[in-house]
């Protein structure tokens, strides 16, 4: 090898680039890749589900299916939102239920208060 190689290895090593060092780091690396390719897989049907919720009616039932919708339509949350006697009554009847079995959850589940144990000692 010349001078001038060994030099410019030597240079190079202490501006901190040298083949060994970005081969130590390779790892650090792989593990990114590795992580962004599975958030891409976690979080794909998300978005994709999301993004079906947008589609009008006639988009929705498409054949071929169309994945991006091309005009953002908010009429399923609206007939959501009022379907039947509305949702923010079943989420408050749904609380209001709930409410005594904060106190003992066992009791929602325990011998004592079973209906068919209180029909037998009637």
């Amino acid at each position: 090898m010349s001078a001038g190689a060994i030099d410019g290895t030597a240079r190079a090593s202490r501006n901190g680039f040298s083949l060994a060092r970005l081969w130590a780091g390779r790892n650090k690396y792989l593990l990114g890749a590795i992580c962004v390719a599975l958030s891409t897989i976690i979080l794909l049907p998300l978005v994709l589900s999301i993004l079906a919720s947008l589609k009008s009616t006639s988009e929705a039932a498409a054949v071929p299916p169309i994945y991006f919708p091309t005009h953002i339509s908010t009429v399923s949350y609206e007939r959501l939102w009022t379907y039947q006697i509305g949702l923010p009554t079943y989420l408050r009847i749904s609380a209001e239920t709930d409410q005594p079995f904060r106190s003992n959850p066992i009791s929602r589940f325990g011998v004592f208060d079973h209906p068919l144990r209180e029909a037998a000692e009637r």
